[in-house]
């Protein structure tokens, strides 16, 4: 079997699906589209792209899947879906593909095949031999998902996976660092995910505020800005409980609650003055003043009974002069 254009059969119970093998063909990096045309009307009725109905398998195959729902009323009869390489626009026929789309008792053909086995030599494509797409494998493990942490090089800042999640198997080794390419052991080599660092911004202005009344209340309002650059901010607002506001009724009282009266008895009287026991009850000047003469009495009687009771001979001492503290 040697031919240049593959051919499959599909069922219109089926979906339209089939593999391309290529040997002397590299698919990868390039773009590729198919266009599902009907022949007979000629008109195209999907477009199949890279995620889009197209996949590249491996770097010598490539899949193509239109589900039956999706062709579902499609007239029958013979239809194109040339691999067609539409990197940068240039549009170059990689494969000719044909198909037979009919009812299942129409086929010619009791068994379909899904897959073209295609030789490429000297720009030219040539199918070889075709099967069927054999069952899928079985499934494979769960992958691991990696545990990023950020970590310090210098001025950097790079990522460094410490644990991975969610895989079954052997956990992968941690320590590695992201690199522009992939993980690396090197830090060096670790991408600075911070970037680089932004120009300078300008100096910010600083209020200066007074306080002003309202009715009871005393609030702060601006009426000058201080230490900025650029263009001075508007001054007359108020300090509100989220910022500043227009409005001085929204603006917060600095002097809180009044506090409550007191009752006669929270005074000390005179001999609670001059116990000075009781840490309670508040002092008046007269109070105070008592409360200082009864303690300094004391203190003047116990400093003469250390004077001597005789004049000293030397002038300017103090002396216990029957009780009395004179100077000699």
């Amino acid at each position: 079997m040697n031919q240049s254009i593959a051919f499959f059969w599909y069922s219109t119970a089926d979906d339209i699906s089939f593999m391309l093998e290529f040997n002397g063909y590299v698919l990868t990096d390039r773009q590729y589209q198919i266009e599902l045309q009907d022949r007979a009307s000629a008109t195209v009725r999907a477009t199949l792209t890279i995620g889009d109905g197209l996949t590249i398998e491996a770097a010598n195959l490539i899949s193509a899947v239109r589900a039956k729902e999706d062709v579902a009323g499609w007239p029958t009869g013979e239809y194109q879906a040339d691999l067609v390489d539409i990197t940068d626009g240039i549009n170059s026929t990689v494969m000719a593909v044909r198909f037979l789309y009919d009812k299942p008792g129409n086929l010619p053909y009791g068994v379909c095949d899904r897959k073209a086995f295609v030789t490429w030599t000297a720009n030219k494509a040539y199918v070889t031999a075709t099967g069927g797409v054999g069952p899928g494998g079985p499934k494979g493990p769960r992958g691991w998902t990696p545990v990023f942490a950020v970590v310090s090089d210098g001025e950097r800042r790079v990522l460094q996976i410490e644990d991975w999640v969610g895989g079954e198997g052997v956990k992968p080794d941690v320590g590695d660092y992201v690199g522009a390419s992939g993980l690396t052991p090197t830090i060096d080599h670790a991408v600075d995910i911070r970037g680089a660092a932004g120009s300078d911004g300008v100096d910010g202005w600083a209020p200066v505020l007074a306080v002003v009344a309202d009715g009871a209340r005393r609030v702060l309002q601006v009426n000058d800005w201080i230490g900025g650059s650029g263009t001075k901010p508007a001054t007359g607002g108020y300090v509100g409980a989220t910022g500043l506001t227009p409005t001085i009724g929204d603006a917060v009282d600095i002097r809180g609650p009044a506090g409550g009266a007191l009752d006669p008895g929270d005074f000390a009287d005179e001999a609670e003055a001059e116990a000075g026991t009781d840490n309670e009850k508040v002092m008046t000047p007269l109070r105070t003043k008592q409360a200082v003469i009864a303690h300094l009495v004391v203190a003047v009687e116990a400093a003469a009974l250390s004077m001597p009771t005789s004049l000293p001979a030397t002038p300017g001492k103090l002396w216990n002069n029957g009780g009395v503290l004179c100077i000699s």
